[in-house]
């Protein structure tokens, strides 16, 4: 259910910021990202967000391989006023964390 991914979305943020050192590869290398943007939820997003400021560009790096940018600049054009709010704070973060790459794949 969405409810109990919303939960592990919180479980994975709090891993991360209890020992990053440990848990960002499991983060970097699985299909977290996707999940959390393909569930569109403030919770979520709100996830993604927290994520991206604790992990910076790796992170960053990881959502413009995934081709996840344009799916998280859609979001700012949600019915839902809340999702994009969430989606702006991480198109922020992605501008000021992410490489030339990263905000190029924004701008297209």
């Amino acid at each position: 259910s969405k409810k109990l991914r919303e939960e592990v979305a919180f479980t994975i943020e709090a891993l991360i910021r209890f020992n990053k050192n440990v848990f960002v590869g499991q983060v970097l290398m699985g299909p977290t990202i996707q999940a959390l943007v393909s569930m569109a939820s403030t919770s979520s997003l709100k996830v993604l967000c927290s994520l991206i400021r604790s992990i910076k560009s790796p992170l960053v790096d990881e959502i413009e391989s995934n081709h996840e940018i344009p799916n998280i600049i859609s979001f700012l054009s949600s019915e839902d006023l809340a999702i994009q709010v969430v989606g702006f704070d991480c198109v922020l973060e992605i501008g000021y964390f992410g490489r030339k790459e990263a905000i190029e794949a924004m701008i297209r």
